[in-house]
């Protein structure tokens, strides 16, 4: 998909501005053409507000932003499910989100190296929360989800 930038900041494909909706138009062809459907959320997040798991973002595409990609096609044949998400940004990472990605990327390994036969999840889960604390970026509880 070849995009441009505008002067707002905003991606423009085929001259119009790039949205949330239209991207998650497009999925939804590409898995039809592979006999796939979603019937669950899909989320194609930008800017602050992807930070806001499952949230269903609509508006523009921003470059040099995060933009969260969070899917779940699933086979018309087989019934298979899976369950994708990306993030990806459009143009340059600014430090703050090479930071998250870094802290991101560090939990992930963290967690992965603790799961074995009778590890408990809650402790996992603690050293995961530590991790992101000792790099700035605290964790919490909202609207009764952490």
């Amino acid at each position: 998909m070849k995009t441009k930038l505008r002067k707002d900041q905003k991606l423009s494909y085929q001259n119009k501005i790039l949205t949330s909706e239209f991207i998650k138009e497009i999925i939804h062809i590409e898995f039809a053409k592979r006999n796939y459907f979603s019937d669950l959320i899909l989320i194609v997040s930008c800017e602050k507000d992807s930070a806001n798991p499952h949230k269903e973002e609509m508006g523009p595409i921003f470059a040099n932003e995060s933009i969260i990609i969070d899917t779940t096609p699933k086979s018309r044949t087989d019934g298979y499910y899976a369950d994708m998400t990306r993030t990806i940004v459009k143009g340059k990472a600014s430090t703050e989100l090479k930071k998250m990605y870094e802290a991101v990327l560090g939990a992930q390994k963290l967690a992965l190296g603790e799961i074995k036969d009778g590890a408990r999840a809650d402790l996992i889960h603690r050293k995961v929360q530590s991790h992101f604390k000792n790099r700035g970026f605290k964790t919490e509880e909202k609207n009764g989800k952490i």
